[in-house]
């Protein structure tokens, strides 16, 4: 295809958008939509040279492939070798286990399977995984995999439906993108079927230029081009955080992107401004400063060594571009020019492919090469990161509930009935071994209820969660069972509130303030709700709840949220000690990074009384335990509170149990 300037212009503006806002700029809020725009741009251009090679009756799958494989692959490989390199003395044996798992599936393009099964990609703990964004080099692959085949077929058997069939599989694409971007956004984000409409409006454009209507117009294409140009512009600077992604706001950067690329040619300001030579110089190098970009920042997220400043995340980002260069001189070129010679350059990236193969079953089979570090970190882990058997037996998943009795759920504690429901997520899961420890003695027993990553309100969903009606249709069916078990004296309601009822970022144990996009909203309520209203709902719902336990004659047990470190505790001083600190005795965190955790979620859930019902509510606040008038303790007196980043350890629960227990009388 004939060569354009403006397309490297609108290359260097999805990867700064994408650079940008993986380094923490906030206000680049919509930089995600750089990679919609990389797709866009990739049907346009490799979907319009194989419709030019078929026209011409030279198109070969061997030669395309080989092409593809000579863009894609040998700055991949290079990325993932030196990655597996650094992380062999940074990363803790998990997590390098963890890093073997990705880098094996990106190898084989299906990555975008792996992380949809492993990781929320607006989750801050995204930020940690090197190759977290290979998922969309997956999408892209396995589109190409699928599309000489399907325009080769349309081409000679049914051509002049050839329009027709590529606008039908951009609107089911983009029909079912909107229908599941709030039920399923996991699906939604990292699967080809959300995302191809992109790739095939990339490929409808390359068919649409220089059709008669295209020529007719010309007249406008300057003033459309400049409108594509701010449209895109504004997609990613203004799109609101929080949004379900890819949703109806991703048409507005595709948008924009799509008139570039139709009317682009044309003199205008925009293509003036898309081809100036900086801007086209970091389009040409876009590719490897996307590659390179995500392993910087997370090895030095992995660190805590990422800088909180302004113009120290810019010289973070500089050197993104600096290295972006180097690699696309001296890995890119020399592969894809032809200076390596056929045999030398497949030899290579054959021995690069194998390495990673070998690591990454080797990292499998010993679980991180654990080897690597002294033996006492390798126990200090395993102790701290222990759990107990309650909590792996008892919680369930939402792939559990359509297919689950709430009345066949765990009982835990004495042989007598349960007279105490445990109704929670993974947090009341955390501390159900010390509560049965507790409830042993008392001489009672505890039925549990805990569903992972839901709070114990009916009537809610949470925002970026899969199967997310499971969470309202479990707490539904508890609430009713408690209600009618006459048995049932105590209700213990305990989550990690604040999660769900914050839609903003709060400091963590170091002070950064990282964007999180999952929280609770009403089920007859939007994602993108006023706040306000949303929290009223909230609210609403919590003391319809209480009320209506209280009304039964239940006494509701509420305790709050536990402080929350968001760094993983246990992690932390694993690599402070292999570098050579001593774990402390005891260690925290300012306490009024807690206050603002729990300033929300303190208003909400506050003690309501009703004369007229027989039941009561009692509060306990973990902070009474867990802080003191300056700091939150994350090590007291030798123990590690937390077997995370927030649920407690079992130390931690030994702590949290009693006070739960001082409340429920004995029998």
């Amino acid at each position: 295809m004939i060569y354009r300037t403006e397309i490297d212009g609108l290359r260097a503006i999805s990867v700064l958008g994408v650079i940008f806002y993986h380094a923490g700029f906030s206000s680049i809020s919509g930089g995600f939509a750089g990679v919609d725009v990389f797709f866009v741009i990739s049907g346009y251009l490799i979907g319009g040279q194989i419709l030019k090679e078929l026209a011409a009756g030279q198109f070969s799958y061997r030669s395309f492939y080989g092409r593809r494989a000579r863009r894609i692959l040998p700055a991949l490989l290079v990325v993932t070798l030196v990655s597996a390199l650094i992380g062999y003395f940074i990363l803790l044996p998990h997590d390098y286990r963890y890093f073997f798992g990705s880098a094996f599936t990106s190898l084989l393009s299906l990555s975008n399977f792996w992380f949809m099964d492993q990781i929320d990609y607006f989750n801050p703990q995204a930020a940690l995984d090197p190759l977290v964004h290979t998922w969309s080099l997956g999408v892209e692959e396995q589109f190409y995999l699928i599309a000489p085949i399907l325009l080769g077929v349309t081409w000679f058997r049914f051509r002049r439906f050839l329009v027709f069939s590529l606008a039908f599989l951009m609107l089911a694409s983009l029909g079912l993108m909107l229908a599941l971007s709030s039920s399923a956004p996991m699906f939604t984000f990292y699967m080809l079927p959300t995302r191809a409409w992109e790739l095939f409006a990339g490929i409808l454009v390359a068919i649409a230029i220089g059709k008669p209507w295209w020529v007719v117009c010309k007249k406008w294409h300057g003033q459309l081009s400049m409108l594509g140009l701010l449209v895109l512009l504004f997609g990613i600077l203004f799109t609101p955080s929080g949004v379900a992604w890819p949703g109806s706001w991703a048409i507005i950067p595709v948008a924009g992107t799509l008139l570039v690329l139709l009317f682009g040619q044309s003199n205008s300001v925009a293509r003036i401004v898309l081809s100036l030579a900086a801007i086209r110089a970091l389009g040409v190098i876009s590719y490897s400063a996307y590659l390179w970009h995500q392993p910087i920042f997370s090895f030095l997220e992995y660190q805590y060594n990422m800088p909180a400043s302004f113009s120290g995340r810019l010289a973070v980002v500089l050197l993104v571009f600096g290295v972006a260069v180097l690699s696309w001189r001296f890995i890119e070129q020399p592969f894809r020019t032809g200076k390596l010679t056929q045999a030398w350059g497949w030899g290579v990236m054959i021995v690069m492919a194998v390495m990673i193969v070998a690591m990454s079953i080797g990292g499998h089979v010993t679980k991180g090469f654990p080897s690597r570090m002294p033996q006492e970190i390798s126990n200090f882990l395993d102790t701290v990161q222990t759990t107990g058997p309650y909590n792996k037996r008892c919680i369930l998943s939402r792939r559990d509930v359509e297919t689950t009795d709430v009345g066949d759920s765990c009982i835990i504690g004495s042989a007598n009935p349960p007279s105490v429901a445990l109704w929670g997520d993974s947090h009341a899961a955390s501390i159900a071994d010390a509560m049965a420890d507790e409830m042993q003695n008392q001489g009672r027993s505890v039925q549990t209820f805990m569903l992972s990553s839901c709070l114990p309100i009916p009537k809610l969903l949470n925002h970026s969660q899969s199967r997310q009606a499971q969470c309202p249709a479990f707490n539904a069916r508890v609430q009713s069972y408690i209600l009618t078990n006459d048995n049932i004296k105590y209700v213990v309601l305990f989550a990690t509130w604040d999660s769900y009822i914050l839609r903003r970022g709060h400091p963590d144990m170091l002070g950064f303030v990282q964007y999180d996009d999952f929280y609770a909203y009403p089920e007859s309520g939007d994602p993108s709700m006023p706040n306000v209203d949303r929290l009223i709902s909230i609210q609403s719902a919590f003391e319809e709840l209480v009320s209506s336990l209280k009304v039964a004659g239940k006494t509701v047990i509420l305790v709050h949220s536990l402080p929350r470190p968001n760094i993983d505790i246990p992690r932390f001083f694993a690599r402070q000690a292999w570098m050579g600190d001593a774990i402390p005795e005891n260690s925290g965190y300012p306490i009024a990074y807690a206050k603002n955790q729990f300033a929300e979620s303190r208003q909400i859930l506050v003690a309501f009384g009703d004369e007229s019902v027989t039941g009561s509510l009692i509060t306990i606040d973990p902070v009474d335990t867990f802080c003191d008038e300056m700091q939150c303790f994350v090590i007291k007196d030798g123990s590690v509170l937390f077997l995370d980043g927030n649920h407690p350890s079992l130390e931690g629960a030994k702590l949290l149990a009693p006070l739960i227990a001082a409340q429920i009388k004995p029998l």
